[in-house]
């Protein structure tokens, strides 16, 4: 689940946050008020797009091999394999 947050809320908080003393050396945790799925948020971006949403599921094999992969590519370049 996710709780995505606009860029430009993110941005007027950061400004206002900024233009605060009482904001100085404070952290702040900010999020949305909906919880979504993952999928419902890239849907949204597709929407936003005017695009077809094209959502394909990986099983989790799928994304463990993924991410073998990346780090096979990753340990390649380290070495000046790549």
């Amino acid at each position: 689940m996710r709780q995505p947050v606009h860029a430009e809320d993110l941005a007027i908080g950061a400004l206002a946050a900024a233009a605060s003393p009482a904001a100085a050396n404070k952290i702040y945790a900010i999020q949305a008020k909906d919880t979504i799925t993952y999928r419902e948020m890239v849907g949204t971006n597709f929407d936003g797009l005017h695009k077809p949403r094209r959502i394909h599921p990986n099983s989790a094999g799928d994304v463990a091999s993924s991410v073998f992969a990346g780090q096979a590519v990753r340990s390649e370049r380290e070495c000046g394999d790549g």
